[in-house]
């Protein structure tokens, strides 16, 4: 409660802290100013402090305070490092070779091609008829005699397809390797033992045709008994 006295006739009065500020009539006529009352204080409500986030430690550094402290960063070091710099960068052992060709040549790879399948299944069904008729030419001599001479046409065929894929190699490898395949002689010989990892297909066409030949020569004589 508020109390309050008229100037008038000295007469107190208590009135509610709401009609603080506002005027009030006494009794006596007088009009009293009611005071303001005391201002309520605003209650501070203490907040926690904010913790500061903990500075993050610098690295330590790995060479010692006073490594360097007596070192003389004058010219000499930059000339030390400019010599480093002058030797020409090392080629790596894979790296292409550039520039001219190589003065020792060596043997050119070669991908074998190999035999498909239709070639060796053909190759079996020749075989197979071959052999079945060179069997019945022995009871009918004129069925013999057809089947060695067509043998003897594919073998020679075969032969000299082979041949040729080798000399063909020896070109391929070397100018001069063709020219000694030809005038050389043995050297196609020498050729193809050295070679016959690469060319194995290729020789045993060319050999395995001349031993057809031979075995339906044989074969006529045989004949020629009956």
């Amino acid at each position: 409660m508020i109390s309050i006295e008229c100037d008038e006739c000295a007469k107190t009065y208590k009135v509610k802290p709401e009609m603080a500020g506002k005027r009030a009539k006494c009794k006596c006529g007088a009009s009293i100013q009611i005071p303001a009352g005391p201002k309520k204080k605003k209650r501070l409500v203490s907040t926690p402090p904010k913790r500061k986030k903990p500075k993050a430690k610098p690295e330590a550094d790995p060479w010692d305070e006073d490594t360097f402290a007596d070192d003389d960063f004058g010219d000499d070091y930059g000339d030390d490092y400019d010599d480093d710099f002058d030797e020409p960068p090392r080629r790596s052992r894979n790296s292409p070779k550039t520039g001219g060709r190589s003065k020792k040549k060596g043997k050119k790879k070669r991908k074998g091609g190999g035999t498909s399948a239709p070639m060796k299944i053909a190759g079996l069904v020749f075989l197979g008829v071959a052999v079945l008729g060179l069997l019945l030419g022995l009871l009918v001599p004129a069925v013999g005699a057809i089947t060695a001479g067509g043998i003897i046409i594919v073998c020679a065929a075969l032969s000299f397809a082979g041949s040729l894929r080798c000399m063909i190699a020896a070109f391929q490898e070397d100018i001069m390797c063709g020219v000694m395949w030809f005038f050389v002689p043995f050297y196609s010989l020498y050729y193809i033992v050295t070679r016959f990892s690469e060319l194995q297909e290729y020789i045993l066409m060319w050999f395995g045709g001349v031993i057809g030949i031979l075995i339906c020569v044989g074969y006529f004589q045989v004949l020629q008994a009956i």
